[in-house]
């Protein structure tokens, strides 16, 4: 039996650019396409807001590098920098 699974922005992305139809993806997902002129962005929706997270496993020996990027995208959450409190 198969298993197959796909990124629905992915196989959207390609049936646009080969003339399928419209897709609508964020504009970081298409961003080379659009570049190289293999898409062309037809509308772009303000009210349409997506969030993206990196989600990393424990470690036993942290990269102190993302615990500062985890750090301060907290901070952007709760609204206010650390030292403006």
């Amino acid at each position: 039996m198969w298993n197959l699974s796909c990124d629905p922005e992915v196989f959207e992305t390609a049936l646009a650019r080969d003339g399928a139809g419209l897709a609508l993806v964020p504009p970081v997902v298409v961003a080379g396409e659009l570049k190289r002129g293999q898409l062309v962005e037809y509308h772009r929706f303000s009210e349409i807001r997506e969030s993206f997270y990196a989600i990393s496993p424990s470690r036993q020996f942290p990269n102190p590098l993302v615990a500062e990027l985890i750090e301060k995208a907290a901070e952007t959450r709760r609204g206010a920098p650390k030292g403006n409190r």
